[in-house]
């Protein structure tokens, strides 16, 4: 999930790289409606993008799980912004994980 066609082109060839496919999602509100629609192992979601950004999925994400039984997703944050303090905030809206771009 991510808001750049370029970040999202770039994730998605290096996730064909080790062999994963991957739907792609420009915004929150687009990646919740697909997690909905398609069980999905793990969730790679810029932090900062407009409309609903990645700490705002992550929470409809964890709430949903939660009222509906579901399991839990992996969310994983991956991001340009990695400032002091950022995967702390990422931790507490539900996600797994943090990984500063560019990932390599």
């Amino acid at each position: 999930v991510d808001d750049h066609p370029v970040n999202r082109e770039v994730i998605g060839r290096q996730l064909e790289l080790i062999g994963l496919q991957a739907d792609m999602a420009e915004g929150g509100a687009q990646a919740l409606m697909a997690w909905r629609a398609r069980k999905h192992a793990i969730v790679l979601l810029d932090i900062h993008m407009p409309g609903m950004d990645g700490f705002d999925l992550a929470r409809a994400i964890r709430q949903e799980e939660q009222a509906k039984g579901l399991d839990r997703t992996t969310l994983v944050a991956v991001t340009a912004n990695a400032l002091k303090g950022e995967a702390e905030r990422c931790y507490a809206a539900g996600m797994d994980g943090f990984l500063a771009k560019p990932v390599t």
